[in-house]
């Protein structure tokens, strides 16, 4: 004979479980497929959010930017240091050279400095932006049902959490600052070209256009080439199966009214 408490204790727990079982009855429903399979945003959308992202980066930016800007500066002093010492030092003889290389050198060795800063505050920009990524990718990905996760493949599925953010990381940390670098040493030396040697600036500026239309054309055949490659590369991890959302409402008693588990329960691990 069973004493009443143990009676007690096994009534609370048959009734917990007929109380899970109605829940996951509940749960397992069917939802419509813009739920868990939205559209892509578009590239205004996109840019709009990144820059929020990047607000919250903004004075390791500002502080990779004001680097770069030193780093710009100086490489466009040292050739015209060079060139005076060239011009004053070596072929007239008017200055003596060895001050000239060391100031040459000091700015040079400064200049390596300046990078490896930018360098530095670049790649935490980068950083802290692809951690934030990762924390609301994977928060969304919590809060998805599981008919996500059977219609989408898992290979694509993981490679949006790692591959694909090194782009973004890039681009943001890295890429932005570059950009505008290589812009104020194209415009800078520009100027310095048409301030020595006009005749020189124009002959040097007339293959640009043609630079600018080939590496347009490149770009813009080898793009659609690399994300079909990322696409394949992502797309070869085999169905399973039964999907997961099938297995859950089984072991939960949950069935839809076909009789068959209803694949958009979430999991239990994003509802503690």
């Amino acid at each position: 004979m069973t004493s009443p408490a143990v009676r007690d204790r096994w009534r609370e727990r048959r009734a917990a479980r007929t109380h899970r079982q109605t829940r996951a009855i509940a749960t397992c429903a069917p939802a419509p497929t813009g739920a868990f399979d939205p559209p892509p945003y578009g590239l205004g959308l996109t840019a709009r959010r990144l820059l929020r992202l990047w607000r919250e980066q903004r004075r390791l930016s500002l502080i990779g930017l004001g680097y770069a800007v030193v780093y710009s500066a100086l490489s466009l002093i040292i050739p015209v240091l060079v060139a005076r010492a060239i011009d004053r030092a070596i072929v007239h003889h008017r200055e003596p050279l060895a001050p000239l290389l060391a100031l040459i050198v000091g700015l040079a060795l400064a200049r390596a400095g300046v990078n490896f800063l930018r360098r530095y505050a670049t790649s935490r920009v980068g950083i802290g932006i692809e951690a934030r990524l990762r924390e609301l990718l994977y928060a969304a990905y919590l809060r998805f049902p599981r008919a996500f996760y059977d219609r989408q493949p898992t290979g694509q599925v993981l490679s949006r959490a790692t591959n694909d953010l090194y782009p973004v990381r890039y681009f943001i940390g890295w890429g932005m600052v570059q950009a505008i670098q290589s812009a104020m040493l194209v415009v800078g030396t520009g100027v310095l070209l048409v301030i020595t040697n006009p005749v020189l600036a124009l002959w040097s500026a007339l293959p640009m256009p043609a630079i600018a239309y080939f590496a347009w054309r490149f770009g813009r055949r080898v793009a659609p080439i690399s994300r079909a490659v990322q696409a394949r590369a992502t797309s070869r991890t085999p169905p399973t199966r039964r999907s997961s959302a099938s297995r859950w409402c089984r072991r939960s008693g949950a069935r839809t009214s076909s009789g068959s588990a209803s694949p958009t329960a979430r999991p239990r691990s994003a509802t503690r």
